[in-house]
């Protein structure tokens, strides 16, 4: 049910059912990770990162926990505790692709390029058939000045996000990387006469659970439609 609500944009609602489960699951250090999401979506993150501490007190192996907790200090502006958590939800998985592209997206906004290509390339090695990943790679490349490395990582993310057709592949084809429709609204009015935003703004139409690399697609989006060149 919480999450249900999570995907209609009902944040308080939501909100509401994870305290519910958060009250009859005390002993569940899940439930105060899946408050802490809740909590995120409402960018109240000093209240989700006390949700996630305390996860973390009673369960300290639990990779999605470090993570999200790292997206919170990083949205709290401590890079640095943003990158311990990171590094441990890798060390944790280290053949989950997300956990680096997750690492190498913090990593490029602290300034450590080369440490964000590192990432970067090491997700692509465990998830070639990720778009976002070759676009955020990309997008790096370019501010680089590597126009052609930039390129082929832009001609793959394309390849894989748009079919023959050129649209935007399924919801269910993206929804494996966790996608909102909260990247799209903050920039709705600005995309709105831009030829063909309304399919993409269909296919987007759902909200995801997860906070994973919403900034990196909303630069996905604007690339795609020709806004903010090198933006991310």
């Amino acid at each position: 049910m919480a999450f249900a609500e999570l995907k209609a944009n009902n944040h308080k609602e939501a909100l509401f059912h994870f305290n519910k489960y958060v009250e009859t699951h005390a002993s569940d250090p899940r439930g105060y990770y899946y408050r802490a999401i809740g909590l995120m979506h409402q960018m109240n993150y000093d209240q989700a990162l006390n949700d996630l501490d305390h996860s973390i007190s009673m369960y300290d192996e639990d990779a999605d926990v470090y993570s999200e907790r790292g997206v919170v200090y990083y949205h709290l502006g401590n890079s640095e505790r943003s990158l311990n958590d990171l590094n441990k939800a890798c060390s944790l998985e280290p053949e989950n692709a997300y956990r680096y592209s997750s690492r190498a997206f913090i990593k490029d906004r602290a300034g450590d390029i080369a440490g964000a290509i590192s990432d970067y390339e090491q997700a692509l090695a465990l998830d070639p058939e990720d778009a976002i990943i070759h676009n955020n790679l990309g997008l790096i490349y370019e501010k680089q000045g590597h126009v052609q490395k930039a390129q082929e990582r832009f001609s793959d993310a394309d390849r894989l996000f748009i079919d023959p057709e050129g649209n935007l592949r399924s919801q269910n084809e993206l929804e494996k990387n966790d996608i909102g429709k909260s990247v799209i609204e903050p920039i709705n009015n600005e995309l709105s006469s831009k030829p063909g935003i309304g399919d993409y703004l269909k296919v987007m139409g759902g909200v995801f659970t997860s906070t994973k690399e919403r900034n990196s697609f909303l630069g996905y989006i604007k690339r795609l439609l020709g806004i903010g060149k090198n933006s991310s």
